[in-house]
This record gives structure tokens, sequence and C-alpha cells, in this order.
């Protein structure tokens, strides 16, 4: 039995590109990593800190 592939060729992006909205300030990459990048050490540090301060604490 054969099988047939109907392949299209058609383009990934439609929209072309001389109407495309430029891209916000905030939703560029380089922005969202540092966003991240900084929501992640703040984490991290929300987290090691008291860990910190629980080991060098004499009392235990």
């Amino acid at each position: 039995m054969p099988h047939t592939i109907a392949a299209t060729h058609e383009s990934m992006n439609t929209a072309p590109t001389e109407q495309e909205k430029p891209i916000p300030f905030i939703r560029q990459r380089p922005v969202r990593l540092i966003i991240y990048a900084g929501l992640g050490l703040f984490v991290l540090i929300m987290v090691i800190w008291p860990l910190i301060a629980q080991l060098m604490d004499p009392v235990c």
C-alpha cells in the first residue's frame, strides 16, 4: 500500500518582517536572562543566608 505525503513549503514565520512589531525591552533575551539571574541569586541568598547564620551560631 503506497503512502503519499503532502509536503508544504510554507515559511515558519507567516508574518512579513517589515510588519513585525519590535520586541518590548522587558521581553528581550538579555534582559530576561539578567532578571532571571537576579531572581535566582535572590532566592539562593534567602535560602543560604539563614543556613550560614545557623552554622556560625555558637549556641547550637
